[in-house]
């Protein structure tokens, strides 16, 4: 899945490309938000705090939880500070957040890269986008590009996936790639639009766990949910309703975490209806199709041969899936 680091560096960095598909939690600070998001199911969280001695205390008590950290590198400069770094539970290093809207110059961006992974020998790197599709050229850059796209509710549900598959064409193999889900409130963030300003809310369980199957099926092989702390109010208080649609959603995917993180992924051996978007892994002598239906009907499709229907119902309501096992 990763671009691949030696047999010994994989050893002593337990961190080293391990964890099944990243779900993960952005603005988590502290101490009792990484016991917060952990209980909830996450595997991993990410942080903009840059202090070294913040980061330290975060990595040792994310090593107590058995999660994985996202932390930018900026202010870890000593030797010291980069041989201590090197041993913390890192899922990825993160260089830049939405450079496209900076409009940095890729090669600076490029740059920065090569500098991150010359220090940092435990971790991939990662860097996020904010649309798929960029005049700017920032992929295939870092190990892994990450897209944030957040449509609720000024944009159809929809361009979420729609966005990850432009940037999902535009990667070689040797990079991963992660999307980031919608869960705050456009209220709480200033705007810059005259016709939507200060108009928002937070996404329904049905749109976030919408989200989270369409950017699977999209090419997204790890999901991050923006955020935790909003403004220092914490979303697990904030928006209790909010919090149990990611704790559900999450139960979710990791019961059909298997074949997603170990199957190999291949084109459907059959042609589906309109609006349905699907992705199928190959695993264990198993064909495994997650199918989207996009549209706000319902829509029936013909099953495979012999098809076992593992989750979901036919017709596929809007904004539904179907999982289905055949051979």
């Amino acid at each position: 899945m990763y671009r691949k680091i030696s047999l010994i560096t994989c050893f002593i960095f337990l961190s080293c490309y391990a964890l099944a598909i990243p779900l993960c939690m952005y603005g988590v600070n502290t101490d009792e938000d990484i016991k917060a998001v952990k209980k909830a199911g996450f595997n991993c969280f990410q942080t903009y705090t840059q202090d070294f001695e913040t980061l330290k205390n975060l990595a040792t008590e994310a090593k107590k939880q058995n999660i994985k950290a996202v932390f930018y590198p900026n202010k870890i400069t000593t030797e010291e500070q980069i041989n201590q770094a090197n041993t913390w539970p890192m899922l990825a290093w993160y260089i830049y957040d939405e450079p496209d809207v900076q409009k940095l110059d890729p090669t600076k961006v490029k740059n920065t890269n090569t500098e991150v992974k010359n220090k940092f020998k435990n971790a991939p790197t990662a860097l996020v986008i904010g649309q798929g599709k960029t005049r700017l050229n920032y992929y295939n850059i870092a190990d892994i590009l990450m897209v944030d796209w957040y449509p609720v509710p000024h944009l159809e549900l929809i361009s979420f996936g729609k966005q990850l598959a432009l940037a999902k064409a535009r990667l070689e193999p040797k990079t991963d790639f992660w999307g980031v889900v919608q869960a705050f409130n456009w209220k709480d963030y200033k705007q810059y639009r005259k016709d939507n300003d200060r108009i928002g809310r937070f996404p329904t369980e049905e749109e976030i766990n919408f989200m989270s199957w369409q950017g699977i099926v999209n090419g997204a092989n790890g999901l991050f949910y923006y955020s935790f702390n909003t403004g220092g109010r914490k979303l697990d208080s904030y928006s209790p309703e909010v919090w149990q649609a990611l704790k559900n959603t999450l139960k979710e995917i990791k019961k059909f975490s298997y074949f997603i993180d170990k199957g190999k992924a291949i084109n459907p051996p059959f042609t589906l209806p309109k609006h349905l978007e699907n992705r199928t892994w190959y695993y264990k002598h198993q064909y495994y199709t997650l199918i989207v239906n996009t549209s706000d009907k319902n829509v029936k499709m013909s099953l495979p041969n012999k098809a076992k229907v593992l989750f979901g119902t036919q017709p596929i309501e809007p904004h539904k899936i179907l999982i289905i096992k055949y051979k």
